[in-house]
């Protein structure tokens, strides 16, 4: 899809407001099959698919798509990619928007935030895109939805969960829910199974975990849920810190009840010194490890909000006694 050819380039505001609304519809689905999961080992994907249209006509209705397909971030944005891509085939097999196919011109970001704005600045200026849809992370969607607010095109972004994302303009949409939402339900369901003392560990060098793990503190020690926190430690993104943050965290006397780690909580298990139950504010799916110690770990994410709390003597609640010394 990159290097697209440069005839059939449309401008946002050279629309008619009645199809900028219709394009805004179209890249949101686009946006919203980016963001699905991949169904797990041997799960059945129920999917409806649409009876084929004529094939759509005209020129194209070109979109922006920025995503992280090097770097350190490849792993979220090349699947959201796909989805992107997905999504866009489908849409033109039923006939497009308004009669016209969707055309991504694709541009990736490597992993840097100041890429992710010169990219978005490219594809506006250079590929004269109808919008932007993409980017999975919020310090990448902070750096580049200004670009596109400031320039009058509406962007979508697929997967960044901050609430500032929305607020920076009206051209600029969340698609996903909100890092506050989710940590106050991970919050809400930790005090539910019994936990009083908890202990954050976090990523300190991405807008996403550091405001997942504010909003989960703040809501944790409200009044009505009369949580503690007890330690709250810090960590790079390369990982290679993670060790000493753990020994600190493993010299509080008395131990909390729970370690929460958004989103790293593999990471934590895996290097854990001391056996701890992680209430994740983290939005992917529940993991076992084991530690070097060979006690387990345990991180739970949140449930629905319909969920039950879970039974004393789950594994998601129990409190695992130490090995003998």
């Amino acid at each position: 899809m990159d290097g697209a050819n440069a005839a059939t380039r449309h401008d946002a505001a050279a629309l008619p407001k009645a199809t900028r609304r219709q394009v805004a519809l179209g890249a949101a689905a686009l946006g919203q099959a980016a963001a699905l999961p991949p169904s797990g080992r041997g799960a059945r994907a129920e999917v409806a698919t649409p009876a084929a249209s004529p094939a759509p006509g005209g020129d194209p209705v070109v979109l922006g798509c920025p995503y992280n397909l090097s770097g350190a971030y490849a792993s979220i944005g090349t699947p959201a990619r796909d989805g992107s891509l997905l999504a866009a085939t489908e849409i033109n097999r039923v006939g497009g928007v308004l009669g016209r196919p969707f055309r991504l011109q694709v541009a990736d970001v490597t992993g840097d935030p100041a890429e992710a704005a010169v990219a978005t600045r490219r594809l506006i200026d250079d590929d004269r895109v109808a919008a932007v849809v993409g980017l999975t992370d919020t310090t990448f969607a902070l750096a580049a939805a200004p670009v596109a607010q400031a320039t009058g095109v509406p962007f979508l972004d697929v997967g960044a969960t901050a609430p500032a994302i929305a607020a920076v303009g009206d051209f600029v949409f969340m698609l996903p829910f909100g890092d506050n939402g989710q940590a106050a339900v991970a919050a809400e369901y930790g005090a539910a199974a019994g936990f009083r003392r908890v202990a954050i560990l976090r990523n300190r060098d991405t807008e996403f975990t550091r405001l997942l793990a504010g909003s989960f503190a703040a809501r944790f020690v409200a009044p009505d849920l009369g949580g503690v926190i007890v330690g709250d430690e810090g960590y790079a993104a390369d990982g290679a810190d993670v060790p000493a943050a753990l020994d600190a965290l493993a010299a509080l006397d008395p131990a909390p009840d729970a370690l929460v780690s958004p989103p790293d909580r593999r990471r934590a298990a895996r290097w854990s010194s001391r056996p701890a139950t992680a209430v994740s504010a983290s939005r992917s799916s529940a993991a076992t490890a084991t530690t070097p110690h060979g006690w387990p770990a345990t991180a739970a994410p949140p449930p629905r909000a319909s969920s039950s709390p879970p039974t004393p003597g789950s594994t998601a609640t129990r409190r695992r006694s130490p090995p003998p010394s």
